[in-house]
């Protein structure tokens, strides 16, 4: 087995949905919950993606391209998209429908 060495993340600017924004200033707990996700996705870690989006996001954090983590909570779950560059980092609801999860297509 060989261990992964990856370097550090940077989030760049990061900016969450309305939505994550409005529940975590009611929501001491959720608030603390969405820190820890993103901390996570900060340490290479992708929550629950399917195993393509989790190879690419490898990838991507050596070569450059899009990073996406998720992580459910209640009945709905937490996005956490990087850009290319990972210069900007998006916090939004799967719940939101602005991101779709399914991963790369397999097709060739």
């Amino acid at each position: 087995m060989v261990d992964r060495v990856l370097p550090a993340l940077s989030l760049g600017e990061v900016v969450a949905s309305t939505k994550v924004n409005r529940r975590g200033l009611t929501d001491a707990a959720y608030r603390r919950w969405v820190g820890q996700a993103v901390y996570r996705h900060m340490s290479c870690c992708w929550g629950e993606v399917p195993a393509a989006v989790s190879e690419n996001n490898f990838a991507s954090v050596l070569l450059g391209g899009h990073i996406v983590s998720r992580w459910p909570y209640e009945n709905d779950a937490l996005i956490i998209v990087q850009d290319d560059a990972h210069m900007h980092t998006a916090v939004m609801l799967e719940s939101e429908g602005a991101y779709d999860i399914s991963g790369p297509s397999k097709e060739v």
